[in-house]
């Protein structure tokens, strides 16, 4: 029984031979093959112009639109043992598509390099990386009992197995066996989502839209909240910075100064204070300081607290004995026992007593 084709409509003017197709996909069409329209006698196809058009070999009698058809696929060439070998390619490339499609291989075990002691026959193993006995320089091959030898096949890629004993599934990426992962309950729940408001809402693009609907002022930014119906506020860049058990609540940055010097907070915090003194002179004898002078102990209190003793690093500026003369750089020595979260001491120290020298300090650690 000849293969046929009947999507589709065709329409033919009467006195021609061209027939047009309508809905149709005509590609295996040849010489020989045979059209039958409507009720007309079949006609033999003289050619294939293109997927929607053919030519008949003999001209239609009448006006045809729209007309349901029959194509037979019945060529004598068709049925030349080229024409069969072709045909049986095709159908071996089939097999081959759904062979590639098959569903995961059962395997009682995957890894193993030693073959079980009495398999059952049609059991299937995933042999190991360093295998031995009867499966040696079977390395990740299928392996299968057929009840009296063992049947190997080898790895090929996507190809997939589950384990029998754990349910896992494991699938080959062309140099080794990886264990499938299930994506987390948040990606499950994105993939399950089928409509864009579920997908909005998994994303939590509630977040998003309370955004969308803030004023953003200049020098500002949003701050995600996540807390009651208010998903997102508004927030000054710099401000008042503030925290509530540990996380930021506030503007990004803080700064300011007072009669103890200036300081800078930031959102994480962090906090700078720095503070410059003006002269002092050098003038006590000390045996404790480089060059054997120091001057009284200068003890700064911090603009702002600190929320334990920071960091301190102090310097000196200029040098100078009475009358101008110079006398060489002055240096400081920390007090560090002294340094606390609210100050610190130091002192200024060099070779001369008649050095007059400024100070200054810089101190870094944090306001929470």
């Amino acid at each position: 029984m000849p293969d046929i084709y009947t999507t589709g409509t065709v329409s033919v003017a009467a006195g021609t031979t061209t027939v047009t197709g309508s809905g149709v996909l005509w590609s295996d069409v040849r010489a020989g093959d045979e059209i039958q329209i409507g009720d007309l006698p079949g006609r033999a196809i003289a050619s294939l112009t293109d997927a929607t058009h053919l030519e008949l070999a003999t001209p239609i009698g009448v006006d045809v639109v729209g007309e349901v058809y029959t194509l037979l696929r019945n060529a004598p060439s068709r049925f030349t043992s080229g024409y069969l070998a072709e045909q049986v390619r095709a159908l071996v490339a089939r097999a081959g598509v759904l062979e590639a499609a098959r569903p995961n291989y059962e395997v009682q075990s995957l890894g193993s390099n030693a073959p079980p002691g009495s398999p059952v026959t049609n059991d299937m193993y995933v042999v190991g990386t360093s295998p031995t006995g009867a499966w040696a320089g079977r390395a990740n091959n299928l392996a299968q009992w057929t009840g009296s030898a063992w049947l190997f096949t080898a790895a090929d890629h996507g190809m997939s197995v589950v384990s029998v004993a754990t349910g896992v599934i494991s699938v080959w990426n062309g140099t080794s066996w990886l264990a499938y992962v299930a994506p987390t309950s948040f990606i499950q729940t994105l993939m399950d989502d089928t409509t864009a408001a579920e997908a909005r809402t998994t994303l939590g693009a509630t977040a998003f839209r309370a955004m969308g609907t803030l004023t953003a002022a200049a020098g500002s930014f949003a701050r995600f909240t996540g807390t009651g119906g208010a998903d997102a506020v508004m927030q000054a860049i710099a401000g008042t910075v503030s925290q509530s058990g540990g996380t930021p609540t506030g503007a990004l940055f803080e700064s300011g100064s007072n009669g103890n010097g200036n300081y800078v907070k930031f959102a994480d915090g962090t906090m700078i204070c720095w503070a410059t003194f003006t002269t002092r002179q050098v003038n006590v004898a000390s045996s404790a300081v480089i060059g054997g002078f120091r001057s009284a102990e200068i003890t700064p209190t911090f603009p702002v607290a600190f929320a334990s003793a920071p960091a301190v690093v102090t310097f000196a500026t200029g040098g100078t004995g009475s009358g101008g003369a110079s006398t060489g750089a002055a240096t400081t020595v920390n007090n560090a026992a002294a340094t606390s979260a609210t100050g610190f001491a130091f002192y200024l120290a060099a070779s001369q007593s008649t050095t007059v020298a400024a100070a200054g300090y810089v101190a870094i650690g944090r306001w929470f």
